[in-house]
């Protein structure tokens, strides 16, 4: 008897029924989508890595893929197989020529390589009105139209199908050509008849309410050790432990299934690891559930953002969780943050690096509206200059440090998050706290937390009622503080307070374009004041 090694995984004492052997035939697959050009392959938005946690929950599932031969993959232990795409449409319509089509396109290859698992493509989509069934007449007409050909025929031998695909698909770096070529040779009416029969179109709420109710299944399952605890804090520490699972996959270099996978069972691991007693990864895990709410407020609220700015924002959303994951994972990080996110008195700060972890979780907490300000000041900045250097998607993964925010700040400076955009005319920036009222208050922290520092920061970005912007010196008294200060020469205390009434952060704000070059990168008031 053939001895096929299997992929074990003991539940009970069930085996995985996916064998060496259907790992093989992903493998050929893989092959060939791995080899597609960047741009094809740009990561998909936030709400596939919900996806992917919910998946992951699941009792009967082995294995997870995340951007392996579709978004997700997910294998159960009785041998289905679903490989799902994930679109997030709020108000626009679905290209569902190209996703019905990628997907046949995979389903196809599978038959061909005639795997034994049960194969289940699905699309995960959000918006306002359902998506019309797919139909086989129409998928029909999509897939001659790709292949250019006016008839199909009923089928098609799969003589050598491996060393086919080798030699004519996995050598071409474009997806759609790929399927040109593949559905000439391969696509069949009696294929497409059976993959519309198998194909599911799965209506999912918006990412805010599914979100919540990921949170509530991660509480269910990870109860808090801590009785009355914040059960709501609780689920957003939970998500954001749950995202950093997800996201250190992004960073590990991907070019076999094993290096992709990630089993139900070692999540489940992970999560108990962190979640029985508070670490550094449970401050880390709040900051990043905080980062996850404001790029679901920005897509929910602002329906007319164009498909680029949605890819740029999901860039610069998942290498802020990067940086933040590192940043927030030491006490002297997290004073950082704090520092420049806060309203709190420079006596207490100056004690954060001595309290517990709990204390220190407090403390990020009563800053969490003055850290979701920060970054989505930060993120606008960010997009405004990106979207002034790159001019279509495809020149996206050409630009890729445009969307990361460490190009942006200047490590050298250990007490607070120093910003250095390449067209300011300063090299010392900080992103503060918005004064929302109480100006005077407000300023005299911001400078006693700054004054006796080495290095001060010579702009502040400083949203404020009182439109105060302009020159200021570090050494005024409150009572000496000038409301629209005319613009004086700098000196050794000097710094510029930029009231940023001219970029928009708010709901319908983030379509818009500022020139930042012609507003908070000058050091005049665009207004004439």
């Amino acid at each position: 008897m053939k001895n096929i090694r299997l992929e074990i995984l003991h539940k009970g004492d069930s085996v995985s029924a996916l064998t060496s052997d259907e790992i093989k035939k992903l493998e050929i697959m893989y092959a060939g989508d791995k080899a597609r050009d960047a741009t094809s392959k740009i990561r998909g938005f936030l709400y596939q890595d919900y996806v992917t946690i919910r998946c992951l929950l699941q009792d009967n599932v082995e294995y997870v893929c995340s951007e392996y031969l579709e978004d997700i993959d997910v294998f159960y232990d009785d041998g289905k197989f679903e490989y799902i795409q994930v679109k997030y449409y709020p108000a626009s319509e679905p290209k569902l020529d190209e996703i019905s089509t990628d997907l046949y396109y995979q389903y196809q290859r599978l038959m061909l390589l005639q795997s034994k698992l049960k194969v289940v493509p699905q699309l995960y989509i959000h918006r306002e009105r359902k998506t019309r069934k797919l139909t086989k007449k129409r998928l029909e007409n999509y897939v001659r139209k790709i292949a250019g050909i006016p008839n199909l025929l009923t089928s098609k031998e799969n003589d050598d199908i491996e060393l086919w695909l080798e030699q004519n698909i996995n050598i071409i770096t474009d997806k759609d050509k790929q399927k040109k070529i593949f559905f000439d040779k391969w696509a069949s009416i009696e294929s497409i008849e059976k993959f519309v029969d198998v194909m599911k179109i799965v209506h999912t709420e918006n990412i805010s309410d599914y979100k919540q109710k990921l949170m509530k299944k991660l509480s269910d399952t990870y109860p808090n050790p801590v009785e009355e605890g914040d059960d709501e804090k609780w689920g957003m520490i939970l998500l954001g432990l749950a995202i950093i699972y997800i996201q250190r996959r992004y960073n590990v270099e991907q070019n076999s299934f094993n290096s992709i996978r990630m089993t139900r069972i070692e999540f489940d691991k992970y999560m108990k690891s962190y979640t029985q007693t508070k670490t550094e990864k449970t401050i880390v895990a709040y900051l990043l559930e905080c980062i996850t709410e404001v790029y679901n407020s920005i897509i929910m609220y602002n329906t007319s953002l164009s498909n680029m700015k949605k890819i740029m924002l999901d860039r610069i959303c998942h290498n802020t969780l990067n940086w933040i994951n590192i940043l927030g994972s030491t006490k002297e990080g997290q004073y950082r943050l704090l520092y420049t996110c806060s309203y709190a008195e420079v006596s207490q700060l100056n004690n954060f690096k001595n309290m517990d972890i709990s204390h220190r979780l407090g403390m990020i907490h009563e800053a969490r509206e003055a850290f979701v300000d920060f970054l989505k000041y930060l993120w606008k900045i960010m997009l405004d200059i990106s979207v002034k250097n790159v001019k279509s998607i495809t020149q996206i993964s050409d630009h890729r440090w445009l969307f990361d925010p460490v190009t942006y700040v200047d490590d050298s400076q250990k007490d607070f998050i120093c910003l250095n955009f390449p067209e300011d005319y300063t090299n010392c920036s900080v992103i503060l706290p918005a004064a929302k009222g109480t100006f005077k208050g407000t300023k005299r922290k911001l400078i006693d937390r700054f004054i006796n520092l080495r290095h001060v920061p010579e702009k502040w970005f400083f949203n404020n009622n009182d439109d105060m912007q302009g020159e200021n010196y570090y050494n005024y008294r409150v009572t000496d503080i000038r409301k629209k200060a005319t613009i004086a020469e700098r000196e050794r205390d000097g710094f510029w307070i930029e009231c940023m009434h001219c970029i928009g952060i708010d709901e319908g704000d983030w379509d818009k374009v500022e020139d930042c070059s012609m507003c908070i990168f000058k050091d005049t008031c665009v207004r004439g004041e």
